[in-house]
């Protein structure tokens, strides 16, 4: 212990004369404020609360996430403390391999933010782990704002495009929601009992899985854009009845004229009408006749 209180004092010794030696030359600039010389020296705990070493069989399990700063810092530390205690530890052991170990799983801000507590300010695990979840809560919020696409769903008689166009508002507030979270959340919400515009954009989907949101947009443009069951408005609603009205007046000749003749019509000979004369007592009274007569 006192061997590695030594150690340290000599780093730092070391690292101060260099820095004396530094601002001695004229246009020289700083390397760094005096003030951080000792971070890169120091834990931020002292040695007292970490006494033990860390054994050499310690290991972190492979599924050992490392913290980021993008996902839930309470859940990080959770699993944090359960792999370390998987290792077979003393009890005694157990805080200050907590303490040693915690800053291999952080990288990005995380690791900064650790770099940058002051030396020998933690005295218990506990403490450090109430400052990390502290100062990484708006992670925390951000996690449970990406669970909110989840909670937007197409309400019966709601249109194929006003629904587009609401999930897509939400859409663009959670810029840290994933591609595939957007693609399976607008799935499956998208309600199986709606318009044919919305049973013909599932089927699409269905046989061409999408990646990512402009390809749902394209299916939906490809498609079912002018699909007239999701057009607003009376005036489109009675064409639509109008067009289906003609429409099937249209099929129903076409299955009159291609209708087969019954076996007894086919086989009767053919008959052309015709106009035939009227006979001479049936032209009724004669006119008189103008004109001179020959005998």
């Amino acid at each position: 212990m006192e061997e590695m209180k030594n150690e340290n004092k000599m780093l730092r010794d070391q690292m101060r004369e260099h820095q004396e030696r530094v601002d001695k030359i004229p246009g020289a600039p700083k390397l760094l404020p005096k003030k951080d010389v000792g971070r890169f020296v120091e834990q931020p705990y002292t040695d007292e609360v970490a006494p033990h070493a860390i054994p050499k069989t310690f290991t972190m399990p492979p599924y050992q996430k490392i913290y980021d700063g993008t996902i839930d810092p309470e859940d990080h530390v959770t699993h944090y403390v359960t792999a370390v205690k998987g290792n077979d530890l003393a009890k005694e052991q157990v805080s200050s391999i907590l303490l040693k170990k915690f800053y291999e799983t952080l990288t990005g801000g995380a690791l900064t933010w650790y770099s940058q507590l002051h030396a020998r300010s933690i005295e218990t695990f506990e403490e450090m782990a109430d400052k990390f979840v502290t100062a990484h809560a708006g992670a925390k919020k951000a996690e449970a704002r990406m669970n909110d696409i989840f909670a937007i769903k197409q309400s019966p008689g709601e249109g194929l495009r006003d629904f587009l166009a609401r999930f897509n508002r939400v859409r663009m507030t959670l810029p840290n929601v994933s591609k595939g979270m957007v693609v399976a959340a607008f799935q499956n919400w998208l309600n199986r009992n709606g318009s044919r515009a919305t049973r013909k954009l599932l089927n699409r989907l269905m046989k061409y899985p999408p990646t990512t949101w402009d390809e749902i947009h394209n299916a939906y443009c490809a498609e079912v854009r002018a699909d007239e069951d999701d057009l607003n408005g009376p005036t489109h609603r009675l064409t639509s009845v109008q067009a289906e009205i003609r429409k099937d007046r249209r099929n129903d000749a076409k299955r009159d004229l291609a209708a087969p003749r019954s076996n007894r019509e086919r086989h009767q000979p053919y008959v052309r009408s015709a106009i035939m004369p009227l006979s001479r007592y049936e032209e009724g009274p004669s006119r008189p006749r103008t004109g001179t007569h020959r005998n």
